[in-house]
């Protein structure tokens, strides 16, 4: 199972959303602490962005933090305004954003709004710092890299099941669900939770499979007879429309013949 890295205890001062990233994650900032995140007071202004405006690395020797190569992930200033990717600025700009910018969410479908983002390079105006230990000094930092915290769920797809145990096609994997410990209460036994295995293929899925195939089949069959039958139909409505038409020409022909017989008749 995957590790999260654990981190001492801390009184955190305001809510802020967390970090679910795989790598270890850092916020420096002034009195904040929480979950997955560390906080050390600083100031300093020395790590800047790189020449194209992406977030750089930068070795770092804050006490604890010494040789360990952080990456910058973003930030906010003193007011609560976000680092944006790519401004080359210290200050605080005023950009167009429309869907797909960061720092930036549209309530309605092609909507546009001038926000104020500050640029990718740190001042002293920082309050937040979001970092990444790309690579790890020479000692752990205490609650961050010293001890690991197992994930609270297991994968849930079959698939990622089998990946996660190296199994194959023919094991069961509803015998390597990670299953959840419910809270004792009293005088009952310990009981476990485990979920529902999405994408799990058993007897009854290939037999509703076959169904369902099945039914197909049978209404391609019955679609085919009826249209073969609609087919017969419609040719023979044709073939009795044609000596419909052939008896009516025939009728009026004669008609015709014995109107001239009799007029040529009246004249003699």
């Amino acid at each position: 199972v995957q590790q999260y890295p654990s981190l001492p205890c801390a009184q955190p001062q305001v809510p802020r959303r967390t970090y679910w990233h795989q790598q270890y994650i850092l916020v420096l900032t002034y009195v904040y602490v929480h979950q997955y995140d560390v906080a050390c007071s600083t100031n300093d202004p020395s790590s800047g962005a790189n020449g194209h405006g992406h977030w750089s690395e930068h070795p770092v020797s804050w006490g604890n933090l010494a040789c360990h190569f952080l990456r910058r992930y973003g930030g906010n200033d003193k007011q609560g305004f976000p680092m944006k990717q790519g401004v080359l600025t210290n200050v605080r700009v005023r950009l167009l954003l429309k869907k797909g910018h960061s720092c930036y969410r549209p309530r309605r479908t092609g909507e546009r709004k001038r926000k104020s983002v500050r640029g990718c390079i740190v001042d002293a105006n920082m309050s937040v710092l979001a970092l990444v230990v790309v690579r790890k000094g020479e000692k752990d930092i205490a609650g961050l890299t010293d001890n690991q915290v197992p994930r609270r769920l297991g994968p849930k797809r079959a698939s990622k099941i089998r990946k996660l145990y190296n199994l194959s096609k023919e094991d069961d994997v509803r015998q390597y669900v990670v299953r959840r410990p419910l809270p004792v209460k009293e005088g009952k036994k310990p009981r476990t939770k485990a979920p529902k295995i999405q994408r799990l293929v058993t007897p009854v899925v290939l037999q509703r499979k076959r169904h369902r195939v099945a039914l197909k089949k049978k209404r391609s069959v019955r679609a085919k007879e009826q249209a073969a039958e609609y087919a017969k139909l419609l040719a023979q409505r044709r073939k009795e429309d044609k000596v419909k038409k052939e008896e009516a020409k025939r009728r009026r022909s004669a008609s015709m013949r014995e109107s001239k017989s009799s007029s040529i008749s009246d004249k003699k």
